[in-house]
């Protein structure tokens, strides 16, 4: 069950009565599932019996707009979190060591029954594209997830919250303009989805050139999460609290869109961390808009399966 196409993985083919290892293996289906910027899938894994090793594929690296393997290391969190969240749906417990660019997963059978109550929602996860009603959002679904490793930060001042919307058009349109983004976009999107992405940045942009006010949409939920040192494990961490964010968001009918262009380039981050956190020494590492969809288009990108992402 390691050579099939993740997205018609089913619970019903968890092979019980099988080994510990052929079970991992069925469970790096939904590791897969994950989230990653422009789908680049930059996660490897190496299974040993009772064992796996997540380590970051640098082949998928987008050098570009990702040169620091920010979202790369936050990418490979967030498919750690969901083999743990599978692992214990299917009664299995998980001891988790941190190296220093890598994740070591030992798997053991439990006596109890357990449950996830967000594996459900890992194979219906998907990323959101379209607008967002201009409706509030109970935030107290998010602090189940906050840690020591990590902050959240909920942006309240209209002033701010027009300030990083603003931002993350100027991104929008440095990725669009500037080759070598602009060349790995293409590289990365599937066949007109480069074009129609280019649609939805003008779309918005005019709306601002027009009526000098961002879109609405926009302005209403946004949050951020920040660390203390960005190191490899720190930003793993972040990932697997990013990844529990986002099925507990789905599972309660809100939406996220995470916003990457605007942490992309140094002048971007720079000023991200100046207008959300002052004085700090704190980072900004990773930023979303949440909130619930005008108008749902699931739209499920293709992965690459258990099989091709195997290391020795």
């Amino acid at each position: 069950m390691f050579d099939i196409d993740p997205r018609k993985i089913s619970s019903e083919d968890f092979p019980k009565e099988k080994s510990i290892k052929e079970k991992l293996l069925f469970l790096l289906n939904y590791a897969v599932l994950a989230p990653s910027n422009l789908n680049s899938q930059p996660w490897k894994f190496s299974v040993k019996e009772d064992s796996v090793e997540f380590l970051p594929d640098f082949d998928c690296w987008l050098k570009v707009s990702d040169p620091d393997k920010r979202e790369l290391f936050i990418s490979v969190g967030c498919a750690l979190q969901n083999f743990i969240i599978a692992a214990e749906y299917f009664n299995l417990s998980c001891s988790v060591h941190y190296k220093k660019e890598t994740v070591d997963v030992t798997v053991s059978e439990l006596d109890t029954y357990s449950t996830s109550s967000l594996f459900p929602f890992i194979t219906k996860r998907f990323t959101y594209l379209g607008d967002f009603k201009n409706e509030e959002v109970d935030r107290d679904i998010f602090n189940l997830y906050t840690s020591e490793n990590h902050s959240l930060h909920f942006i309240n001042e209209e002033e701010t919250k027009s300030q990083l919307c603003l931002l993350s058009l100027e991104a929008d349109m440095f990725r669009y303009i500037h080759p070598k983004y602009k060349q790995e976009l293409i590289d990365h999107l599937p066949p007109g989805k480069f074009e129609n992405s280019l649609m939805r940045f003008i779309n918005k942009f005019s709306q601002y050139i027009a009526n000098r006010e961002l879109p609405q949409d926009l302005q209403k939920n946004i949050a951020a999460i920040s660390i203390d040192s960005e190191t490899p494990i720190s930003l793993i961490k972040v990932g697997q609290a990013f990844e529990n964010i986002y099925l507990h968001a789905f599972s309660k009918g809100i939406y996220i869109k995470p916003q990457s262009c605007t942490l992309e380039t140094p002048m971007a981050k720079k000023r991200i961390n100046e207008l959300l956190l002052k004085n700090t020494n704190r980072k900004i590492v990773q930023i979303f808009f949440y909130g619930y969809p005008t108008n749902v288009d699931s739209h499920f990108t293709k992965r690459c399966s258990v099989k091709e992402k195997l290391v020795n």
